[in-house]
């Protein structure tokens, strides 16, 4: 398994457009920086649909200060809630610590777009130290400078 994923591979950067843009990039701005309902729901419907709900046993979303709507919790708690895993909001401390114990559980790390990769990294990190069975980041876009390794 993978441990990343994204599903897609767009040039999403800190707001700005830079390159292609398309369908799904439209979304991603609409939900982080307007508070769209409807670009919202798109993306959840897409997300939860690319998802294995049997891979997991919760979901995730890393901590996040990019964005006044929280897009990544909002997100992961409707994804959980379409999944019908659980959803636990337990990083904090710029993703270095958990403050619940997530022990044994099959981890998705839920963040929105990637840009550098540290802020997924740093939050696998955490989740693993505190005992998750197994740990997957799963983001919806990657910046055009992040390559998966």
């Amino acid at each position: 398994m993978k441990t990343s994923h994204s599903i897609i591979s767009e040039h999403v950067y800190r707001g700005k457009i830079s390159g292609h843009v398309n369908s799904v990039t439209r979304l991603i701005y609409g939900a982080k920086f307007f508070n769209d309902r409807k670009s919202f729901d798109a993306l959840v419907r897409l997300c939860a649909g690319d998802i294995h709900k049997s891979d997991f046993d919760c979901i995730v979303p890393v901590n996040t200060r990019d964005s006044k709507f929280n897009l990544p919790a909002n997100m992961a708690k409707q994804i959980a809630s379409i999944l019908k895993i659980r959803f636990i909001d337990a990083i904090y401390d710029h993703n270095t610590k958990c403050r619940t114990s997530i022990k044994g559980l099959r981890v998705l790390v839920f963040d929105d777009v990637i840009y550098t990769g540290k802020t997924m990294l740093t939050a696998k990190k955490s989740v693993k130290a505190a005992g998750a069975a197994s740990v997957t980041g799963f983001a919806i876009a990657k910046s055009k400078s992040f390559i998966i390794n």
